[in-house]
């Protein structure tokens, strides 16, 4: 039951073969129990879970009208408003509050007949690519306790991994999706900008209507038939192409191994190789993937974005000067063209989601850390540089498990890179490219 994909549950509950809230309070207990030490879970809503499971069924056996994910248990990264849930990013003196209505994707989802299980953890103000804060302490990743599963949906991928919960909300702004479903051995899509709202999610004000232009909301789950689903409820689209993976003859990919500023260890760069091979041998046709902008030009711009997005927080005048500001964007426009022009060469980019498998807790301020990449020293920056290079011409993405490393064997997570608002075409292709590599599995002992 703890494994069971999103997708199979809607199923089986709108067939009658399982209840919601049978459903629902086994993964309730799961995560009170087993699931108690990792941390992942945070805030629980477990009276109106078991409420709206029981509304759920009391609908299957009426014969009503259903949600795509009606009866669904789902989480929600801490940072999206859930109505009556603490909603703090970390921060102490927001403990007290608690949101007075639901993000617009938290709505979406519950709007499909989802269950809100509660919220999962994350760092202070999503700024670090580990998961500790001060309110709710540290989340552990399953596949090893005394690493971290990532940041800054940290607590979202420990959730999945360990099977409590079958799908996630999360956010990214540079890999805080990509990273954690790396780590952890897990998926997550982070879409082309625009398309999923992510008003209604700190450390922007919770009754803001602006929408940020370069970090997006995205779904994280197990398997790429779920993300699917969780993509159409959250853009309120209609159904994409068939996710029944094809026959990847004639499929183009173009592999990104290298980039000045991103680096990858060799564990990493022996993964891609294999997945390359395996691409090969199934008939797909791979080259070798030349980016359209150099990333010492793309690197600086989006950090610069990057802070930008982040001083709307900040105390007044802490932002680049309006002037900078539209000529960065600017840029971002123009290098947004050249990779679009890159893909009429290409289906899809592959390329790695993370330099390094899951690193050990340090508790060191992010700014004192360095991380050692096959013997050189990197500034601790250096982990979200390849999901920086895809967000900034705002590209959609999808991190999936690709096999174990070599020396740790911890999960080495990949990123598909697709063609800007061609999201449903990326996660059809995701699925085929998933059928010819190592994908999920749990981790040991779980």
């Amino acid at each position: 039951m703890s494994y069971l994909a999103a997708h199979v549950l809607a199923q089986a509950i709108a067939g009658g073969s399982l209840s919601s809230r049978q459903v629902t309070r086994e993964l309730l207990d799961r995560i009170t129990s087993v699931g108690a030490p990792l941390n992942a879970v945070i805030e629980l809503d477990a009276e109106r879970a078991l409420a709206a499971a029981a509304s759920v069924d009391a609908q299957v056996a009426a014969g009503g009208p259903l949600g795509l994910l009606a009866g669904v248990p789902v989480t929600v990264k801490e940072a999206f408003a859930v109505a009556g849930l603490p909603t703090t990013a970390g921060l102490p003196e927001l403990a007290g509050r608690r949101a007075a209505a639901d993000a617009p994707a938290v709505a979406a989802l519950r709007n499909a007949g989802a269950v809100i299980l509660g919220t999962t953890n994350v760092p202070t103000l999503l700024a670090d690519l580990q998961c500790d804060n001060l309110v709710y302490g540290r989340t552990t990743n399953p596949w090893d306790a005394g690493r971290s599963p990532g940041g800054s949906s940290g607590g979202s991928a420990a959730a999945l991994a360990a099977g409590l919960s079958p799908l996630e909300l999360g956010s990214d702004l540079g890999g805080s999706i990509r990273v954690p479903a790396a780590w952890c051995g897990v998926y997550g899509l982070r879409p082309s900008n625009g398309l999923i709202s992510k008003r209604g999610h700190l450390p922007w004000p919770l009754d803001g209507l602006l929408e940020p232009a370069m970090s997006v909301a995205g779904p994280m789950a197990r398997n790429v038939a779920d993300l699917a689903l969780a993509f159409q409820v959250l853009t309120g689209t209609t159904p994409g192409p068939a996710l029944s993976p094809r026959f990847p003859r004639g499929l183009r990919v173009a592999v990104w191994t290298e980039a000045p500023g991103a680096p990858a260890d060799q564990e990493t760069r022996a993964c891609l190789a294999r997945a390359r091979k395996a691409l090969d041998e199934a008939g797909a046709r791979t080259e070798d993937f030349i980016a359209p902008v150099p990333a010492e030009v793309a690197l600086p711009l989006a950090n610069r974005l990057v802070e930008a997005e982040i001083c709307r927080s900040g105390p007044p005048g802490a932002g680049p000067r309006l002037q900078d500001h539209l000529a960065d964007q600017e840029q971002q426009l123009r290098i947004a063209q050249a990779w679009d022009a890159a893909f009429e060469l290409v289906d899809a980019v592959l390329c790695p989601a993370v330099p390094v498998a899951a690193l050990p807790h340090d508790d060191r301020p992010r700014a004192q850390r360095s991380v050692l990449i096959d013997d050189v020293s990197y500034d601790h920056y250096a982990l979200g540089a390849w999901s920086l290079l895809t967000s900034l011409p705002r590209l959609p993405s999808i991190t999936f498990p690709a096999g174990r490393g070599e020396q740790t064997g911890l999960p080495i997570g990949l990123q598909l890179v697709g063609r800007y608002r061609a999201d449903h075409d990326l996660l059809g292709l995701a699925a085929t490219v998933d059928e010819v590599v190592d994908g999920w599995r749990a981790p040991p002992g779980w």
